[in-house]
């Protein structure tokens, strides 16, 4: 979603620790957390598709790809 240029609400777990922050999406951690980051997005107090977009970019799979091709000629050079 953060590709496509659409606000984010997301619960704050784990998974996203370390790559999604909150200057790229709404994160909440309960259903009242849910609902405030909602309105946030709704009322249009929330401006995070920007940095949310350069988030998907970091890792486009053709970013990944490029990173895992660089590796396996390391590998292939050893």
């Amino acid at each position: 979603e953060l590709a496509s240029h659409q606000h984010v609400v997301l619960r704050d777990i784990p998974v996203y620790h370390g790559w999604v922050t909150e200057d790229s999406v709404e994160l909440a951690t309960d259903v009242d957390g849910f609902v405030e980051k909602l309105d946030k997005v709704l009322s249009g107090k929330s401006d995070k598709i920007k940095e949310g977009y350069h988030v998907a970019e970091s890792r486009s799979i053709e970013r990944i790809a490029h990173e895992l091709a660089s590796v396996y000629q390391k590998v292939m050079e050893l």
